[in-house]
């Protein structure tokens, strides 16, 4: 594990840590990646009770979360990942971090890494790390939903349709050209789902989405 600013990450990252020192953005004294999106979807929250962070990695909305939410559920697939988030995220009681990944279906998944960008994490065909759905989890409130899966997105959202309909959340998607290709999905068809479901998108730069279902 190592430490850049105020985060950890796991040894041999040097992506991250390149892109926080360019975008300079400072909250509370500590460099961010993605504040503003993150902003973008907590000013849609109309209540603030639990928030879900889907490819939690190390922490980094996790962290804000928990400042903004009473609980969050975090999903993290990878122990070194969710080692780093130990260390970053502050502990509170009723807070979780699931040691699996989430899809369309059970079963089992293998994890890629390039080496450098652990943010770049990705599913990768059969293995032995536990996959879920949010469905399974019967969570019976969610009003920030946050998936960034490296382009597995749609695979989450298809796995928490009867969730995303019963608890109406803000949910912030990825949605990268060339990782949804690699899925063999066309470009937002995590979003095109959102939008059949009865989402509204209400910001966007065209690789993430904020989707509200607020009337």
């Amino acid at each position: 594990m190592l430490t850049f600013d105020a985060w950890h990450f796991p040894d041999g990252e040097t992506h991250l840590p390149r892109r926080m020192q360019k975008g300079a953005l400072r909250v509370d004294g500590r460099l961010t990646y993605q504040y503003p999106l993150y902003q973008s979807g907590l000013k849609h929250c109309h209540r603030r009770r639990v928030a879900v962070d889907v490819g939690a990695h190390v922490g980094l909305f996790s962290y804000w979360m928990v400042r903004d939410f009473a609980q969050i559920v975090a999903f993290e697939p990878v122990e070194a990942h969710r080692e780093c988030w130990a260390a970053n995220v502050p502990a509170r009681a009723g807070d979780v971090l699931h040691a699996c990944a989430l899809g369309a279906g059970p079963g089992t998944v293998d994890m890629e890494t390039t080496p450098g960008s652990s943010g770049g994490t990705r599913v990768a065909g059969q293995g032995d790390i536990p996959l879920c759905t949010l469905d399974s989890l019967g969570l019976p409130m969610i009003d920030l939903l946050k998936i960034d899966v490296e382009g597995y997105e749609l695979e989450v959202v298809q796995g928490a349709a009867a969730t995303i309909a019963r608890c109406r959340p803000v949910v912030i998607v990825e949605q990268r050209a060339k990782q949804v290709a690699s899925f063999q999905h066309g470009p937002a068809d995590a979003v095109a789902w959102l939008r059949r479901a009865g989402g509204t998108v209400v910001w966007t730069d065209k690789r993430d989405y904020v989707v509200t279902y607020h009337a």
